[in-house]
């Protein structure tokens, strides 16, 4: 299987190496040369691109460093290494990992992927394939060989990628006690519904309760009314009693007799006025016809006179016909108004009396009296 192959490491301000560039060969490439001339340094610097590590700013040169007003180093500058790297369908990619006072970052292909804690981003984990195992430095114990054969065995599978297979089985394992857990919450969950539901098995009988109280209360709300209906037909008794005392009504029936003379007077009266409307019609057309024919007839003076006078007494008399009809109309809608009132006491009255409970008669009057 094709894997990627680093070409190149760039360093720039990192430890002793201000600006050095290491071409690797195609099979194995080896750094030959005095101590303290930065052989391992490049190490480390490709171990900080593949692991995110050292963190700090310890292996910055002193070319990117400064010593501000406390008396600390700080940065100044940038430290950053850069890899050329030929993926496996032949595309070369720049790696960078920058540390700068400003920027804390890796930057893939021109992209920049910020840094977080020790994480380095899964783009340039899956682009360089390699991992903190893939390296070892001069003061490493000889690879696998001091190991238990438990470790041995777990950096064989992480170099083949086995303990992926590990990570899903553990992965798997916390979801299923996750699982578990959730289980077992709804399962308490599952009994406290459940205890709550059987403690509201009484609300169906309370819907029915209620729906029961509803009716009885709409029944008193009837009887209420009709209480109240009671009440206000007792004051109208009252009140048609003081009104037929007013009146001089003692005895309703009495006055019956009187109010069809006056109903007769009224229509004899009725029967005049139109009468002697005609007349007047008639008085006006003889004037008109008078009036046309002018001089032309000769007439008794007096009896013109007579005639005159005649007229006037009659219209004095229907002018107060007119009064006499004005006042008789105001009396007769007074007699209507009382009669429909009293009718409609009549009707409203109870066969017995509410207070005394006698039927309507004299020991009523007396008891109301």
């Amino acid at each position: 299987m094709a894997t990627s192959k680093i070409l190149s490491i760039r360093l720039q301000n990192f430890q002793s190496h201000k600006d050095t560039t290491v071409l690797l060969s195609k099979g194995v490439t080896v750094l030959a040369g005095e101590s303290s001339n930065g052989k391992t340094a490049v190490l480390r610097a490709l171990r900080w691109v593949l692991t995110n590590r050292p963190t700090g700013i310890g292996f910055v040169s002193h070319w990117a460093k400064k010593v501000n007003a406390k008396g600390e180093q700080v940065l100044d500058g940038t430290c950053s290494v850069t890899l050329e790297v030929l993926d496996a369908d032949g595309k070369v990619n720049t790696v960078s990992r920058v540390r700068s006072a400003t920027s804390n970052a890796y930057v893939l292909n021109g992209e920049t992927l910020e840094a977080v804690g020790t994480d380095v981003p899964p783009a340039v984990l899956k682009l360089l394939g390699l991992k903190e195992v893939n390296t070892q430095s001069q003061d490493d114990p000889y690879f696998l060989l001091t190991l238990p054969a438990g470790q041995v065995a777990a950096r064989l599978n992480e170099l083949v990628h086995l303990d992926d297979i590990d990570k899903a089985f553990g992965f798997l394992h916390r979801r299923k006690v996750e699982a578990n857990v959730l289980l077992k919450e709804d399962a308490v969950d599952s009994v406290e519904q459940r205890r709550i539901i059987d403690n509201l098995k009484h609300i169906p009988q309370c819907e029915e309760d209620f729906k029961e109280i509803e009716a009885l209360q709409n029944k008193s709300d009837e009887l209420e009314d009709r209480k109240n209906g009671m009440k206000e037909l007792i004051a109208q008794v009252m009140d048609c009693n003081r009104q037929m005392a007013m009146y001089q009504l003692d005895v309703p029936s009495e006055n019956i007799p009187r109010m069809q003379d006056m109903l007769s007077d009224r229509e004899d009266l009725l029967n005049e006025l139109e009468a002697l409307s005609k007349l007047d019609d008639a008085i006006c057309d003889a004037e008109a016809a008078l009036s046309r024919l002018g001089a032309s007839i000769e007439f008794n003076a007096q009896e013109l006179q007579e005639l005159v006078d005649k007229w006037r007494e009659l219209n004095d008399r229907y002018g107060e016909l007119i009064d006499l009809q004005k006042l008789f109309n105001s009396n007769t809608a007074d007699l209507k108004l009382n009669e429909k009132e009293l009718n409609e006491a009549q009707k409203q009255l109870p066969e017995t009396c509410p207070l005394c409970g006698n039927p309507i008669g004299e020991n009523h009057d007396n008891c109301c009296g």
